[in-house]
């Protein structure tokens, strides 16, 4: 398997890897080429899409703030400010991306505080899941760890995504 440069991720999977041997937390990496779908990597690792959770980083009044949700769900920002009873919340553009993840591939931020010390919401449609696999700042690397691992590390607030 071929990789691209690794350089840019380094840190952040340190990180990541640090944190979860400072817990004491079991996962599993896997290296991948990268995929556009969630579909197309889950059949390819043998995972339902189900599993497989997404982390978006989104700017509220005052800071920014990680929201963890299931990779099939999809969101409605409205929604979402009602349910966290701020008025605004908004996706972040590349700039202000690249200005906090300078170590991360777009769209595959790790859903744990070590990396960037934010609030972590996640979707309390997550509670039941007895592993979820996320991406670890690199389109060509996945991990997968016990969702009750997730909860005792990251401690997110959960919320009710529509």
């Amino acid at each position: 398997m071929k990789f691209e440069d690794k350089t840019n991720y380094m840190g952040t999977n340190e990180k990541l890897r640090s944190c979860l041997s400072q817990h004491k937390i079991e996962y599993i990496s896997y290296y991948h080429e990268p995929f556009l779908k969630v579909k197309d990597m889950a059949e390819f690792l043998q995972f339902s899409p189900d599993n497989f959770v997404r982390t978006y980083l989104l700017k509220s009044e005052t800071n920014h703030l990680l929201l963890v949700i299931p990779n099939t769900k999809k969101f409605d920002i409205n929604s979402l400010k009602k349910s966290l009873g701020k008025k605004d919340i908004r996706f972040v553009n590349n700039n202000e991306f690249r200005k906090v993840f300078k170590e991360c591939d777009r769209g595959t931020i790790p859903p744990f505080k070590e990396i960037c010390n934010f609030p972590i919401y996640v979707d309390e449609s997550l509670n039941g899941m007895y592993e979820i696999v996320f991406n670890t700042g690199s389109k060509w690397e996945s991990m997968k760890i016990k969702y009750k691992d997730f909860l005792k590390v990251v401690k997110p607030i959960p919320v009710i995504v529509h």
